[in-house]
């Protein structure tokens, strides 16, 4: 985990969007806002109890996905009790961390 103690907003990333979110979580915490980040390294067999202690430290979740349908999200919603919050894009351009930034700022308005 990326973070420590109870956060308003988990952040939830694999694969290209990582590094993404590791910088939107530091500029967030550079403004006060409590974040903390979740990196699975596996996910089949999905590692259902990682997420879940990560879930409890959260009052809410996001997972951005660059792709259309929110895969992960909708995984890890079967899997688990956690609803993360599903942010997709698909534009053929990856996330920047303003994105990030702006919807974990939205989430907390």
């Amino acid at each position: 985990m990326d973070g420590e103690g109870a956060a308003d907003v988990g952040v939830i990333a694999w694969g290209s969007t990582i590094g993404v979110v590791r910088e939107a979580l530091q500029r967030l915490r550079a403004e006060g806002i409590k974040v903390k980040g979740f990196y699975p390294k596996l996910l089949n067999p999905l590692p259902v109890q990682q997420f879940e202690d990560f879930g409890a430290t959260c009052k809410r979740i996001v997972l951005p996905e660059v792709n259309f349908q929110g895969q992960l999200a909708h995984f890890v919603r079967a899997e688990t009790t956690l609803r993360p919050v599903s942010y997709t894009i698909c534009s053929g351009m990856p996330f920047t961390p303003e994105m990030i930034v702006n919807r974990v700022k939205e989430m907390l308005a």
